[in-house]
């Protein structure tokens, strides 16, 4: 079983780091990647439930909505 995680940054370098660290390991899948809350939101109602993440990652400052308020 792999882990799910999902990530919400605004950063492009900082979502390529994450992406680059998590490809090394085969038990870990990216659902969604987000490049605000409001994205990662709106990606998250598209899944099913037994395909949500069970780790998200969050950038707390981002436009549009911040981790905090997501």
């Amino acid at each position: 079983m792999k882990i799910r995680i999902a990530i919400a940054e605004d950063n492009p370098t900082t979502r390529k780091q994450y992406l680059q660290r998590f490809d090394f390991y085969d038990h870990i899948e990216i659902v969604v990647i987000a490049e605000n809350g409001k994205q990662l939101l709106n990606e998250l109602k598209k899944i099913s439930k037994r395909e949500l993440p069970q780790i998200v990652l969050m950038d707390i400052e981002m436009p549009v909505m911040d981790g905090l308020t997501a």
